[in-house]
C-alpha cells in the first residue's frame, strides 16, 4: 500500500470525525478525533466489509476499519487538494 495524504472535510472548528480503531466488534473501541481541515499521511484500503468505505492505516500502525469515504477527500500534488 502507498501512502496518501487525506484531508477531512468541513471547516475548521465547525466539524468533527471520530474514527473508531481496532477491530468492530469490539465494545467502545478507542477513537482518533479529527477536525474539518486536519490532514493525515495515512494508507488506504478498499474495506472487505463495504466497497463505499475504507480500512486505514495511521503512520503509528493503528488502523481504523470501515471509515465512509465522504469523511474525508485525497489529496494530490498537483492542486494540494
Amino acid at each position: 500500500m502507498n501512502s496518501v495524504r487525506i484531508r477531512f472535510v468541513g471547516e475548521p472548528g465547525e466539524a468533527c470525525h471520530f474514527i473508531k480503531t481496532g477491530p468492530m466488534d469490539q465494545m467502545n473501541p478507542p477513537a482518533i478525533e479529527f477536525g474539518g481541515g486536519d490532514i493525515a499521511e495515512v494508507q488506504l484500503r478498499i474495506s472487505e466489509a463495504d466497497e463505499h468505505c475504507v480500512d486505514i492505516k495511521f503512520a503509528d500502525g493503528t488502523w481504523a476499519y470501515q471509515v465512509p469515504r465522504d469523511f474525508f477527500e485525497e489529496l494530490n500534488e498537483q492542486n494540494g487538494r
